[in-house]
């Protein structure tokens, strides 16, 4: 299989592909979430020419000190008590930050705790400001009030989108995740990482029921699982030696990559809030290291990737099994299937495509508003 770049890994001032004029953007995102969601967006904003300024108003690194507070939240809100977090000075810092730096753009990602007031002061000179979701946008009511400050909604998930518009939201449209070209790209592993991550199975991600059951046909196969909860459900026993399959509770993005480089196969699955077309970060980020995907399927997902050629759908946990077997012993298709995939990711999946998209609103805003 012979793979090359797109968009070269680290690669700088990407304008020649995507030819939008240069804009002030502030970035305001949550730092170390989601497979480094804030941080990637940032590194194709600034490699796509933009002078951006990165905002962080939570750290989601997943520290001793981090995981304490974040279960003290949850616990909190479920008795309905609200614990002091510093939301008010942070929301202060980002306003003072906004008016010194002067942006065309402000870009929320997600942005939850933003309550309407905060918006509406930081729109006072005239800018431009829009908010992209990877998650559910009505899970937050006290958000959802502020929603139609927002000049533009960005939305993972279509099903969302005919919701989001009945707020009032001038503009919503759909953006789906992507991969981070500086991250996820073909690797030459050392030894010691080819060693390390060669499975025939691979999958990561967080334990909930029912994803115990992906591993029912699988025994025997060599498995390689990273996740939270993996090693706390006896359900998990009944399919897994977890002993030897889980292998720790974070894998950080850089280490991931080398993972969907040298598995055989990686395994995906959407949680169950998903409905329609809204791909994981996984999704992308696999077929960009060149890796063979095997993923559940929800309508609207051939839209992005086609069936057996260029990934893989099972639309119930009683197809892994002979899916993983066919795969396992028929390499030549499974690298094609593979390679398909990765030409497929990086013309059309990068975050420099998503901002794209989003900077091709705001330069039409512009443009209308100096009209």
């Amino acid at each position: 299989m012979t793979i090359t770049h797109a968009i070269a890994p680290n690669s700088s001032k990407t304008n020649t592909i995507f030819k939008q004029p240069a804009m002030r953007i502030l970035l305001v995102g949550m730092r170390n979430w989601q497979g480094a969601w804030t941080e990637s967006t940032l590194f194709a904003l600034k490699d796509m020419g933009h002078t951006v300024q990165v905002f962080y108003y939570q750290d989601m690194a997943p520290s001793p000190q981090n995981r304490t507070l974040n279960k003290m939240r949850r616990m909190a809100s479920q008795i309905n008590i609200r614990l002091p977090n510093g939301s008010g000075l942070m929301k202060k810092r980002l306003i003072k930050e906004s008016h010194d730096f002067e942006p065309d753009l402000i870009l929320v990602l997600k942005g939850e705790v933003f309550d309407q007031k905060t918006l509406e002061t930081l729109k006072r000179k005239n800018t431009l400001l829009a908010t992209w979701w990877v998650d559910d946008p009505f899970s937050f009511p006290e958000a959802v009030r502020a929603y139609p400050v927002y000049d533009a909604f960005f939305v993972f998930e279509q099903d969302y989108v005919a919701h989001l518009e009945q707020l009032g939201i001038p503009h919503v449209t759909h953006l789906p995740n992507a991969h981070a070209a500086n991250i996820f790209y073909p690797l030459h592993l050392t030894e010691r990482d080819q060693s390390l991550y060669q499975c025939d199975v691979a999958f990561v991600g967080s334990y909930y029921p029912p994803r115990e059951e992906m591993f029912k046909q699988l025994r025997g196969k060599n498995i390689a699982i990273w996740g939270p909860g993996w090693n706390r459900s006896p359900r998990v026993r009944d399919y897994l030696d977890i002993r030897r399959a889980w292998r720790g509770q974070f894998l950080p993005v850089r280490e991931a990559a080398k993972l969907y480089n040298m598995a055989t196969i990686c395994l995906n699955h959407h949680h169950q809030q998903i409905t329609f077309n809204g791909l994981n970060l996984r999704a992308f980020e696999i077929l960009a290291c060149g890796g063979f995907e095997l993923i559940d399927h929800r309508d609207g997902f051939e839209a992005f990737f086609a069936t057996n050629q260029e990934i893989v759908y099972y639309h119930s946990f009683d197809e892994i099994g002979a899916l993983v077997e066919h795969y396992l012993s028929h390499p030549g298709e499974r690298k094609e299937i593979a390679q398909h995939g990765y030409e497929r990711v990086v013309k059309e999946h990068s975050y420099h495509h998503r901002m794209e998209k989003v900077l091709s609103w705001a330069v039409a805003q512009q443009a209308a508003r100096k009209h």
